[in-house]
């Protein structure tokens, strides 16, 4: 057992994340306290909170990876919602020109092309944006590009 040093509410040691510094081996708040302060601190300098996170995520992009892979394995449904509804948002968006049997060889081709050059197939203004799912509104990016890009679209001048 050992006393929070914020709250003074004698708690079991698993209450208390580890810290070898320590002569106990264990924070000398609990992790309820250490989490309150550290979302105060958060909201206090979100600048720094960030950095922080971005210098975090580029030090460890396999753990990152490893994480979001192990989300998509323990939350099947949510990914194919979150798949089904792009795709009827794609549907939706899909011009006059771009339906029917030859429009569907034409999308098959520029993606099929896409994947040869290790491209992705993205909408200049994204659907997100009100961009219509049309050959017209398609560009080749590189992965980095389109992740970078997202769905951010500024209208033209």
């Amino acid at each position: 057992m050992k006393t929070c040093t914020r709250c003074k509410v004698k708690q079991p040691l698993t209450a208390f994340a580890l810290n070898p510094r320590m002569l106990d081996g264990r924070q000398s708040q609990c992790k309820a306290c250490g989490n309150i302060r550290a979302k105060a601190w958060r909201a206090k300098y979100p600048e720094r909170d960030k950095a922080n996170h971005d210098a975090w995520a580029a030090d460890n992009v396999g753990t990152m990876r490893a994480s979001r892979r192990g989300w998509y394995a323990r939350n099947p449904s949510k990914v194919l919602a979150t798949t089904r509804k792009y795709q009827a948002t794609k549907k939706a968006a899909t011009c006059e020109c771009c339906q029917g049997e030859d429009a569907k060889a034409n999308f098959e081709l520029v993606y099929a092309i896409g994947r040869k050059l290790g491209m992705h197939v993205d909408h200049v203004k994204p659907l997100a944006k009100g961009g219509l799912h049309c050959l017209k509104n398609l560009q080749y990016l590189t992965p980095t590009q389109n992740k970078r890009k997202g769905a951010k679209w500024q209208e033209a001048a």
